[in-house]
């Protein structure tokens, strides 16, 4: 998917923590043994990229961050490659930063660094003890997705059993996320815990409940209003939900409305040209679709392109034979923001009354919901 990207604390009160907006600077002094150079080490804040050599194990970064604490990414590279693709194996590492002194000690790498400083930071490091196992199944889960030949690891099948697997995982790593709200709801980083669960499809509902237990203070924060506007999106998409409304005009511009096509189960597919992710999994939204096209199924693509000629192209190219729609605003499309559509490829299959009753279906997960409604 490609994204627009806890008994424990002795925590300051809330009113110190949110008045903790100075114009002071970080500093990260690092230290890494065990490796041999050349070792140049990448430093991701808020989309900015900064970069130092390691020289006698040493390096070093310097700077200010608005908006702190925020998480931020160090990645050591070996090979020369300055690629941000967080995707892709990489030695890396996320961590929360403020404008505080922090350190890095590693032994051999990013992921087995120990990285210290601020109240955030520490924060998090008391989460993810609490999630390591959980952590350290996913990685297991997609090492072992990774070895499948090819062949294998792009079926239908072989994506739906790896989807379910991870994303069971990820329902753990949820609970144990907003439980450590709930007992800390006045964490630094308690607002961009609950936003990050809500990303990775926690239920709306016990977001909310957690939410609820934040201080005001925190609530009234930029960041507290949009997680406010997230969950009621949320809300407003979850399964069992009837699918909001929308109007956008299809490749021969002609106004189409979500509502006027209920009568059948449908499946709104929000997608792009440009989404390597959604067109590989185009071929398992084509299978599904060729097989139930007759059967009361139908497609609603709703692209987050901005040039029509690539979304007409990639229509035809990978024959997507179902209704198309879009603003051509790419990730300001009204419908993807109405859906709260943060990451493509990403659907919402609805029922004749056009009632929400599945999301996210990968793989051959598709076809088997339709299997099992139809």
């Amino acid at each position: 998917m490609i994204k627009k990207t806890w008994a424990l604390l002795g925590l300051l009160p809330a009113a110190q923590l949110f008045a903790q907006q100075s114009d002071s600077t970080f500093t990260i002094q690092g230290r890494i043994t065990g490796k041999k150079p050349p070792i140049k080490v990448f430093l991701d804040v808020q989309r900015k990229l900064d970069s130092a050599i390691v020289t006698n194990g040493q390096f070093s970064f310097k700077g200010k961050v608005k908006d702190a604490p925020v998480m931020a990414y160090l990645l050591f590279d070996y090979t020369g490659d300055d690629m941000r693709d967080y995707s892709r194996q990489r030695d890396f590492q996320g961590f929360y930063i403020e404008n505080s002194a922090m350190k890095v000690v590693s032994p051999d790498s990013a992921k087995h660094a120990r990285i210290t400083g601020g109240v955030a930071q520490g924060e998090y490091g008391e989460l993810q003890k609490l999630t390591q196992p959980l952590d350290a199944k996913q990685q297991v889960l997609m090492a072992e997705n990774r070895r499948l030949p090819d062949a294998e690891r792009e079926s239908g099948a072989a994506q739906e059993a790896f989807t379910k697997r991870y994303m069971a995982i990820q329902a753990e790593k949820n609970t144990m996320a907003l439980e450590f709200v709930q007992h800390h709801p006045a964490a630094t980083i308690a607002l961009r815990i609950l936003s990050d669960a809500i990303q990775n499809e926690a239920d709306p509902y016990e977001v909310e409940k957690a939410f609820q237990g934040v201080p005001a203070k925190a609530k009234e924060t930029m960041l507290g209003q949009r997680l406010a506007k997230s969950i009621a999106t949320g809300k407003l998409t979850a399964i069992g939900a009837i699918a909001p409304d929308f109007v956008q005009k299809d490749t021969l511009g002609n106004d189409v409305r979500l509502s006027s096509l209920r009568g059948k189960y449908l499946l709104i597919d929000f997608w792009a040209s440009w989404c390597g992710p959604c067109r590989a999994e185009n071929p398992n939204v084509v299978k599904a679709f060729e097989q139930y096209k007759d059967k009361g199924f139908t497609i609603l693509g709703v692209s987050l392109d901005s040039k029509k000629e690539y979304w007409l192209n990639a229509i035809a190219s990978d024959q997507l034979h179902w209704m198309h729609v879009s603003d051509l605003k790419a990730w300001s499309n009204e419908a993807a923001r109405l859906y709260g559509v943060n990451g493509i490829p990403q659907n919402f299959l609805l029922d004749p009354e056009g009632k929400i009753i599945a999301r996210n279906l990968r793989g051959d997960a598709l076809i088997n919901k339709l299997k099992e409604v139809l």
